[in-house]
């Protein structure tokens, strides 16, 4: 489940800095447990998302990310196709993770 972040207690008069995620060299992944004998790992291969730390104390102030379920990416085409159904993630009426 990924959802947002927010540290509290910092007041928005304190400078921060606002990094970008690097698609190329980060993975939004996830490993799901299939009866008792193999784990299934995906990916997600439409992300974006933004993070920001206080200068001052070097704290996480927040993040944001958007997700595209469509991607969704297991290796297995009917698997993927299943997830994106409303059984699962709903991609249609639910086209983003935030």
């Amino acid at each position: 489940m990924l959802g947002f972040v927010y540290i509290s207690g910092i007041t928005m008069a304190q400078a921060s800095s606002r990094y970008q995620l690097d698609v190329v060299h980060s993975t939004v992944g996830f490993a799901v447990k299939h009866m008792l004998f193999s784990t299934v790992r995906g990916k997600f291969n439409d992300v974006q998302a933004t993070a920001q730390i206080d200068e001052q104390t070097g704290s996480l102030r927040s993040v944001n990310a958007e997700i595209s379920v469509a991607s969704v990416d297991t290796d297995n085409a009917k698997r993927d196709g299943h997830l994106r159904s409303d059984d699962f993630f709903n991609a249609e009426q639910y086209p983003t993770i935030t």
